[in-house]
């Protein structure tokens, strides 16, 4: 069940933002107690990649396509902005381009996904879309309706900003609830550093870092995440900081918050503890 939550709006600074307590035993049910301004359509930025990703994980499972399967980056696939780590002719796993994804926010790596996964829906139904990328955006916006992102509309898979790509705080909410079910999507997301492997004529490993978590440490240099278990962060530089993140409450309660807008990497740090500090307060004050 979902309840009105009384709001607080001067606890966060973020344009927009929901906090969610949910059973970590995965039982559906939930507990909304912050909101502000949480069905504000507003740029998802790379919090786009957690759908990416999710829609990447259910085409592989139901095309039955191994995990260690490569991908060829092609020319077109470059991208600016994160994680231009890939070049033109360079091979690496699914499971690779998935973690690329999702650590260092690879644009590449969503152009990547985008276009070989499509490429397989396009297989199925040649007039739904006029070519392999384009149809796996549009899978992306039907599992975005099948979850209820009901505000959402999606045109690419890496988030660079675009006037047809928008969510909301509480859409972005239920994406983070559903990715926290997938086993391949837990084994990455909170990884702080992750060695990829690439194969072709430059074959090479290459050490991939999080870019939430060295993006931050920048301005500040004490870092601590407390109670983090995994997410994505997204950034229209230079005053737009998002962060999606799932966190441990202990008996059996996790927290999802969803921070949307706001002004730095440090603004953005400071409004998860912040969110983090009002879910202990309302499971203290509630007896969850």
């Amino acid at each position: 069940m979902e309840d009105t939550p009384p709001s607080n709006h001067d606890s966060l600074t973020a344009k927009s933002a929901i906090g969610v307590i949910t059973s970590e035993n995965n039982t559906g049910t939930t507990l909304c107690f912050y909101e502000k301004e949480a069905d504000r359509p507003i740029s998802p930025a790379s919090i786009t990649k957690l759908l990416t990703a999710l829609t990447a994980v259910k085409t592989i499972i139901n095309s039955n396509i191994p995990i260690d399967s490569h991908l060829k980056v092609l020319e077109s696939d470059d991208a600016e902005g994160s994680g231009r780590n890939l070049k033109a002719g360079d091979q690496i796993t699914f499971l690779d381009c998935i973690a690329n994804l999702l650590i260092s926010s690879s644009n590449i790596s969503a152009n990547v996904i985008a276009r070989e996964l499509g490429d397989i829906l396009l297989a199925t139904d040649p007039r739904s879309a006029r070519n392999p990328t384009d149809r796996f955006i549009l899978e992306m916006n039907q599992i975005a309706r099948q979850l209820k992102m009901e505000n959402s509309r999606f045109s690419n898979s890496h988030g660079l900003a675009h006037k047809a790509q928008y969510s909301t705080a509480r859409d972005l909410s239920r994406l983070v609830s559903q990715c926290s079910e997938i086993l391949i999507i837990r084994g990455l997301w909170n990884k702080l550093r992750y060695k990829i492997t690439v194969h072709g004529k430059n074959e090479r490993q290459i050490d991939i870092q999080s870019s939430f978590i060295f993006s931050t440490l920048g301005e500040v240099p004490t870092l601590d995440i407390p109670l983090f278990r995994g997410g994505k962060s997204g950034a229209l530089w230079p005053s737009h900081f998002n962060l999606a993140a799932t966190s441990s409450l202990g008996s059996n309660l996790a927290l999802i918050s969803v921070t949307l807008g706001s002004a730095s990497p440090r603004d953005r740090y400071n409004d998860y503890l912040s969110m983090v500090r009002l879910a202990k307060r309302f499971t203290a004050k509630t007896g969850q």
